[in-house]
């Protein structure tokens, strides 16, 4: 061998060392990043034109276990979907109450059941007819405050479909701007790790808001389908629209066109289809299914409780038609015009002095125009035995059993305890999962132990480098010197 060739040689392998001591230096100052892949160096014997012998950098690789990347992120877009359903009925149960909450609904209609109680043994104390309005009252508020918890959290969700939607559509611009770059610089021969990290860092977060599929075509560019099939990514960007709506009130839905769904390319798509998975899915499902569901059980509360007072048997003052000791707004329960009750329902201004009403009607009926007998207990006596009557409750889609207001207010409660438990079982599994997909990645990961070792195989190998070319230099010094 030539000394041209030995040096050439040498000067080849001092390249290699030193490429490969920037990646050992980039993989440790990446070991917390979980955006980083781990990086190679590829080697190839050098051989051909006026070079031979020798090493080559053939190109730098990303160590990506890729079935194991996509089962990490769909078990992401499990645990952010499962999150947020878990708050929506953590947010319901706290402004319901818990039984043991003393503000809670069931504690309001216990004290005001115990209130007529108390009024039945002294009918003629205007502090005890008073406790009876002023607790009554105390129910209807904490009704039409649920009512309105539960608007505001449909609300909400509606904001952040809108928000995670103008999120989709940038991350999915910026990813294909990357793919773009990535193919140039491959094509030029430059390593694209560093553009694949951060492609790989936005897919992260478009796959919490939806489930991707990927597919990688050539010069390393990828697709992005949903899991559903719909195509997000492939060459140029899908655009998906959303409207937003300022207000939301109970009667508006998606169904009845009152609210916005979501459109790819201008045309309109099932959301829970296609977007299945994921946060996006999950805010959907809060706005239109799980926030409706609670609501029409709400309000089947109320109309219990209206229903159970307008009854002339327990108030023989009223007419057909006339408002009872609860009313819709002021006026008489209307069925037809359930949806929203629960946020309407006040009681009877005829008990409200500062209405010009009287609390002695409480005891005498709503529709009494003087007091009646002060000792009179017959119409307290009727009320407490409609609160505790067992019936069934006639919406909601509680089941057939025969419940008292005070049984309909706890299965209530009852069912979001038992809808939150689920959804935090789900939150528990799909964090497991998550868990231990990202502990597999990170075995895959930067192993700085391991990276050390390459170390000292880099410095053997630039100190064998070196000694060749000292040597070579030595030896045309002698050959000058001769």
């Amino acid at each position: 061998m030539s000394i041209s060739s030995s040096l050439s040689n040498a000067l080849s392998g001092l390249t290699a060392v030193s490429r490969s001591a920037e990646l050992v230096s980039a993989n440790l100052a990446n070991v917390t990043n979980p955006n980083y892949a781990r990086r190679e160096i590829e080697l190839s014997a050098r051989d051909g034109g006026t070079l031979s012998g020798g090493v080559n950098v053939a190109g730098v690789t990303r160590i990506v276990d890729q079935a194991l990347l996509t089962d990490r992120r769909h078990a992401d877009a499990d645990v952010a979907n499962s999150q947020t359903r878990s708050s929506f009925f953590q947010k319901i149960e706290t402004s319901v109450g818990l039984p043991t909450d003393a503000n809670s609904l069931n504690a309001k209609v216990a004290r005001f059941e115990n209130a007529l109680i108390q009024a039945g043994s002294q009918p003629a104390s205007d502090a005890h007819l008073r406790s009876v309005a002023n607790t009554a009252t105390d129910v209807t508020a904490h009704l039409n405050d649920v009512s309105e918890d539960i608007q505001s959290l449909r609300m909400a969700a509606d904001h952040s479909i809108s928000t995670e939607v103008e999120m989709l559509n940038t991350k999915l611009g910026q990813i294909r701007d990357l793919n773009f770059d990535i193919a140039r610089r491959g094509l030029g021969g430059h390593s694209t790790a560093a553009l694949e990290d951060h492609r790989a860092e936005l897919l992260n977060e478009v796959s919490e808001i939806v489930p991707l599929r990927e597919v990688r075509g050539e010069n390393n560019q990828i697709s992005l389908f949903t899991m559903a099939g719909t195509q997000l990514l492939s060459g140029q960007v899908s655009e998906i629209g959303f409207s937003p709506t300022g207000l939301i009130v109970p009667h508006m839905t998606q169904d009845n066109g009152l609210l916005g769904g979501v459109e790819v390319n201008g045309v309109a798509v099932d959301a829970a289809a296609v977007f299945a998975g994921g946060s996006l899915a999950a805010h959907f499902e809060v706005r239109d299914d799980l926030a409706v569901t609670a609501q029409r059980q709400l309000d089947a509360v109320a109309r219990d409780l209206v229903s159970r007072f307008e009854d002339p048997a327990v108030d023989n003052t009223l007419t057909p038609g006339d408002p009872g000791f609860f009313t819709d707004a002021g006026a008489a329960l209307d069925v037809v015009n359930e949806v929203g009750l629960s946020g309407r329902i006040k009681v009877n201004a005829a008990l409200d002095p500062a209405q010009g009403g009287a609390v002695w009607r409480v005891r005498d009926g709503i529709g009494a125009a003087t007091p009646g007998a002060a000792g009179d207990t017959s119409r307290l006596t009727a009320m407490v035995d409609a609160l505790q009557d067992l019936s069934v409750t006639q919406s909601g889609g509680f089941t057939a059993s025969a419940r008292s207001l005070s049984g309909l207010s706890a299965d209530f409660l009852s069912e979001i305890g038992h809808l939150k438990l689920d959804a935090q079982a789900e939150v528990t599994f799909a964090a497991t999962q998550q868990t231990g997909f990202r502990s597999a990645e990170l075995e895959n990961g930067v192993d700085t132990d391991q990276e050390m070792q390459k170390l000292l195989l880099v410095e053997q190998a630039y100190s064998a480098n070196a000694r060749v070319i000292q040597t070579i230099d030595e030896m045309i010094d002698a050959l000058l010197r001769i």
